[in-house]
């Protein structure tokens, strides 16, 4: 895997490697890695007011227990045994982390990383979202997100080729790489100034 595109999403770790738990480890630890093309980069977009998969780190994020839905259950890797559910209603085993978590945990490990972050946003595309637009428009959300992967990937491919092809360009490699409501016009070929 060479680049991950997060809309929205999140993923699940360990609470002992939930970093607010003192004394205990750092959500990075988890994914350490001596493989250099471990950990592919990220580009991710998500709303601070996400209530499915809760965007900043505290209890919101402790999980204990499944629910119906698709992504808070797995069956692919049981044989014959139905859903697999994580039910602890006392103490939660794992966290679900966001794409701010994944963020500050891709930073951690130098892996080159974006993030573009609506304060005012829910799950998904809904009309409180804008990510930098003056006003809600599905479209041009939609577009903006796919020229962003495009030009992230690019990025990747073109460090690759040109630079190392057995290693992922470093974070902050394309200088600001956290962007809240602010639109990011850089092109492939800049390192600078995000033109917001």
């Amino acid at each position: 895997m060479r680049g991950i595109l997060n809309c929205c999403g999140g993923i699940v770790f360990p609470k002992e490697y939930d970093d607010t738990i003192l004394g205990m480890h750092e959500e990075y630890e988890f994914f350490e890695s001596d493989e250099d093309l471990d950990n592919a980069p990220m580009i991710a977009f998500q709303g601070r007011s996400d209530g499915v998969v809760p965007y900043l780190g505290g209890t919101s994020q402790d999980f204990y227990f499944s629910t119906a839905t698709e992504f808070k259950k797995e069956n692919f890797c049981l044989v014959n045994t139905g859903d697999f559910k994580i039910k602890n209603n006392n103490n939660p085993v794992v966290k679900q982390g966001s794409a701010y978590n994944l963020y500050n945990i891709l930073q951690s490990l130098n892996r080159f990383t974006e993030l573009y972050e609506d304060p005012d946003a829910n799950h998904g595309l809904g009309n409180d979202a804008n990510y930098g637009f003056n006003t809600y428009n599905e479209n041009n959300i939609v577009k903006y997100i796919v020229e962003r992967a495009a030009i992230f990937f690019q990025t990747i491919m073109s460090y690759q080729i040109n630079v190392d092809p057995d290693s992922f360009p470093p974070f902050g490699y394309r200088a600001d790489s956290y962007f809240i409501d602010c639109k990011n016009y850089r092109i492939c070929s800049e390192t600078g100034s995000n033109h917001c």
